[in-house]
């Protein structure tokens, strides 16, 4: 039996903003801010960054419906490329300011890469796996395919998968491509084999890193062009590789996420899931990201 995404929830941005950085203006989808204590009555979570209780709160709504047994079984994926920048900045900022020795050390764990799939499991007393996967552009698709591979070899039975990005400053002086539009949020799936009532299954998924030209031959390879629809859209060079491997074979359902979203970074394949679940007419899809240089991936899915 396939994998299969059970249950989807997302906090998407809700609003724009535009930030001057050395004369250049770049505009920012964010999300509302959220009382966590609408979701759960556990102490200390208002004090932690906007984007980890984003992740706690995309986690807590995808089981809210389940009992949660042999947590053992249970695995956390969560794909955070840039988030912990901003983190580190504020945390280092203040070690220069006021001497290394007076600075919080509440602060310093928002800083570790591991911390948002680490709260997300302390949160929901989760004690399998837990693991933040940082690939670049592909980590939200990397996260699904790590939490596809464990529950194939049964490791686990159910997994968490979330991708989660703030956007600050700091984060898009970081981006080697910067992109003109930049969007935050947190969108999480539930990943298992035995759902009732699956929104989609998983048919394939892969993830390498190889040359353009290697990834292109293999897409051709897999891509259904007659029944499914392709979605692709990673913000840099690649994406005009593919959409003229895409439009060469006529494929006639071709969307671009980046088009809708701009630089999503991790969120940029649950973006395109969103996509592929609110549209009608094909009940296939294959969704595209890559790294320019890094990984190079796609995921088919089936309703």
């Amino acid at each position: 039996m396939s994998v299969q995404i059970a249950k989807v929830y997302k906090i998407l941005p809700s609003k724009k903003e535009v930030l001057s950085i050395n004369e250049n203006n770049y505009t920012i989808n964010i999300v509302e801010s959220t009382n966590i204590g609408d979701f759960t009555s556990r102490k200390g979570l208002k004090a932690l960054p906007y984007t980890t209780q984003n992740a706690i709160i995309t986690a807590l709504k995808l089981v809210e419906d389940d009992k949660i047994d042999n947590s053992d079984r249970i695995g956390v994926f969560v794909g955070c490329s840039m988030d912990f920048i901003g983190n580190t900045v504020n945390f280092l900022n203040d070690a220069y300011k006021v001497s290394a020795r007076l600075v919080s050390p509440i602060n310093f764990p928002n800083t570790v890469l591991n911390s948002i799939s680490g709260w997300v499991s302390i949160v929901l007393g989760i004690t399998g796996i837990n693991t933040t996967i940082n690939t670049g552009y592909t980590s939200g698709l990397d996260a699904m395919k790590i939490a596809y591979d464990y529950i194939n070899y049964e490791i686990i039975d159910r997994a968490i998968v979330i991708a989660v990005e703030g956007i600050s400053e700091e984060v898009i002086e970081s981006d080697l491509c910067m992109s003109p539009v930049y969007s935050e949020g947190a969108v999480g799936i539930l990943m298992e084999k035995n759902s009732n009532k699956p929104v989609c299954s998983i048919e394939s998924i892969y993830s390498s890193n190889i040359l353009d030209e290697d990834f292109l031959e293999k897409l051709k390879g897999v891509i259904d062009y007659d029944h499914e629809i392709a979605i692709y859209g990673s913000g840099n060079a690649i994406d005009d590789k593919v959409k003229n491997l895409l439009n060469t074979n006529e494929i006639s359902n071709v969307y671009n996420t980046y088009s809708q979203f701009g630089q999503g970074f991790s969120l940029n394949t649950l973006f395109k899931l969103l996509h592929f679940l609110n549209s009608d007419n094909k009940e296939k899809a294959i969704l595209i990201d890559s790294n320019e240089n890094g990984n190079k991936s796609f995921v088919k899915l089936r309703r």
